[in-house]
């Protein structure tokens, strides 16, 4: 009995040792097996068969992959929109040339999408991954509707009555000039919310700047702009105990210089381009 248990023991185990081979050789993975995803130390990728050393002990999580178009509002391609896929990971992409990423080896379950990009309004969606079968996604975007807008109307006048329009007048304001109406009134359409710093400008007055609010899509009334005159003409009308004096020749001390103007028929003289400021003068003639 010795000599045959001797005999036969290296047999059975020559037997055992080619079963455990023959199995690790065929057994194959049950469940899904993906070629493209990186296989661990022992897979065998060329054809899904399991080599992790014992027979139906792999497994593997299924997964799919999908397509996700992005579209503009005309149904062009939406290249370099931001996509931001949400489950169990998080995975951010940017669309190519068709408007397109690609989302990899994605789980059973829901997903959210977010699109971004420049000039249009955020997107969000959500797909479903089930039976390890992905959808196919295409979203299309809508442009980021224009800020309301409103007219800054402005009137441009003399500080002194009869507050005459200064039809000479230009604004500056938001990048543009804008040049008043022969009623002194500048218009400025196309205000959204925010501030505009402007700057009036006439030939003869005194430059003025400010700011100019636009809130809750309004644009307010303000006051009148009146800037300072720098040089007008000032009229004089000499009288004689109430009484006006036509056609008469009078000494004129302006600011320490003296003139001889003659008055006309209202008894009046004009001194012409006066600055804006205080000014001293007299008057006096011989009857």
């Amino acid at each position: 009995m010795d000599k045959i248990l001797k005999y036969l023991f290296p047999l059975f185990l020559i037997m055992f040792l080619a079963a455990i081979s023959a199995c690790k050789q065929n057994s194959t993975v049950s469940s899904y097996y993906d070629n493209n995803s990186t296989t661990g130390a022992g897979d065998n990728n060329s054809n899904g068969t399991c080599g992790c050393g014992c027979c139906g002990c792999c497994n593997t999580t299924p997964t799919c992959d999908t397509t996700i178009t992005i579209l503009d509002e005309q149904g062009n391609p939406a290249q370099n929109a931001t996509v931001t896929v949400y489950g169990t990971t998080t995975h951010v992409y940017t669309t190519d040339e068709n408007g397109q990423v690609f989302a990899t080896q994605l789980t059973d379950g829901e997903y959210i999408i977010k699109v971004v990009m420049t000039g249009y309004q955020e997107k969000l969606d959500l797909f479903t991954v089930q039976d390890n079968e992905c959808p196919v996604v295409a979203l299309a975007l809508e442009p980021t509707p224009p800020a309301p807008t409103c007219n800054g109307v402005f009137t441009i006048q003399e500080g002194v009555k009869p507050n005459l329009p200064i039809t000479t007048a230009d604004m500056t304001i938001n990048g543009q000039t804008y040049v008043a109406n022969s009623s002194g009134i500048i218009t400025v359409p196309g205000l959204s919310n925010g501030t505009y710093p402007y700057t009036v400008t006439a030939a003869g007055y005194d430059t003025v700047t400010g700011v100019y609010t636009v809130a809750n899509d309004n644009c307010p009334d303000i006051s009148p702009i009146q800037p300072a005159c720098l040089v007008t003409d000032l009229t004089f009308v000499i009288r004689y105990n109430g009484v006006v004096v036509p056609f008469k020749t009078v000494t004129f001390i302006f600011d320490g210089n003296t003139t001889y103007p003659t008055t006309d028929v209202n008894g009046e003289i004009v001194i012409s381009n006066v600055t804006a400021g205080s000014h001293t003068y007299s008057v006096s003639y011989t009857m």
